[in-house]
């Protein structure tokens, strides 16, 4: 009986341990996502403000 009780025991640790690294993967993936778009939009908006100030300095004709 213990033995069987002590397997079904194991057998649950292993799918909650299953579980949590899968959360911990997918937590993970979705951090790194966000700081990418997030660093993405950072530079996208200084490379907008440098543009401006090279239109503004365009020779007009």
């Amino acid at each position: 009986m213990k033995i069987g009780a002590s397997f079904s025991e194991m057998g649950y640790n292993e799918g909650q341990r299953r579980k949590n690294r899968e959360d911990i993967e997918v937590k993970t993936f979705l951090i790194i996502l966000v700081a990418i778009s997030f660093l993405s939009a950072i530079f996208t908006a200084g490379y907008e403000d440098k543009g401006e100030n090279f239109r503004e300095q365009e020779p007009e004709y």
